[in-house]
């Protein structure tokens, strides 16, 4: 067999391998984008917001639900907050209500721009609401609204986890055992850490971040008892 057959067999058989290599990437890639874009419209499907689950018999198939805390705390927490940020040793236990009257007294977002409007930031508007508690039966669970204005269009997503709180690095985290984002479940690996990391991250706008920080990172013990939140600093 002469040099150049082999090498035109040579090159031949190269093509082949780089086009069934191709194939297999466009097609890894495509199921990406698939799964991308399926994740991306259960998230705009909206969750059924109730006070209390429903009875087994009457829950709707294929429906994600939100369970509301309960809001009317009052101002009773902020004995409890001024013993937090002054590192008063001894035990502080915190309802869903007053982990809710504390968020909403706490924390205020400017208004999204409107669909259309130009901003210095790009397409993509994003205003989240004041997160919202709520615990039982040992769960605690987290959940903010954000509303999204991209590209002229305005919506409303839910997203919501329940976790517990373990110690990482010296500070008590929050760690994601259940996720959604909007009808959307986001693995607890990898995604969901990342997601409700950046959920935590508007708590740095509270004008007294630093003495949250530090009075949080100080506590020696983070734990929910059934329906409460109990820190405890000896």
């Amino acid at each position: 067999m002469s040099r150049a057959k082999r090498q035109k067999e040579k090159d031949d058989a190269n093509r082949e391998a780089g086009s069934v290599g191709m194939a297999i990437v466009a097609a890894i890639l495509s199921v990406i984008l698939g799964l991308f874009l399926g994740v991306l419209n259960l998230a705009m499907v909206p969750v059924s917001e109730v006070k209390e689950m429903p009875p087994d018999e009457e829950l709707k198939p294929h429906t994600v639900y939100f369970v509301q805390g309960q809001e009317r705390g009052g101002n009773s927490y902020r004995a409890k907050e001024a013993a937090l940020l002054q590192a008063q040793p001894g035990t502080i236990i915190l309802n869903e209500e007053e982990l809710n009257s504390w968020s909403r007294n706490t924390f205020k977002f400017g208004a999204p721009a409107k669909p259309g409007e130009e901003t210095q930031s790009g397409y993509v508007q994003i205003k989240p609401a004041a997160p919202r508690f709520r615990i039982r039966d040992g769960v605690f669970n987290m959940a903010m609204t954000m509303e999204v204005n991209a590209f002229g269009m305005n919506q409303k997503v839910l997203v919501q986890s329940d976790g517990h709180f373990a110690k990482e690095g010296g500070v008590w985290k929050f760690v994601p055992e259940v996720t959604y984002i909007g009808s959307a479940p986001i693995p607890e690996q990898g995604a969901a850490p990342v997601l409700v990391g950046r959920m935590m991250g508007i708590f740095e706008n509270a004008e007294d971040f630093g003495p949250y920080y530090n009075s949080w990172a100080d506590l020696e013990t983070v734990e929910v008892d059934e329906n409460e939140l109990v820190l405890i600093r000896k």
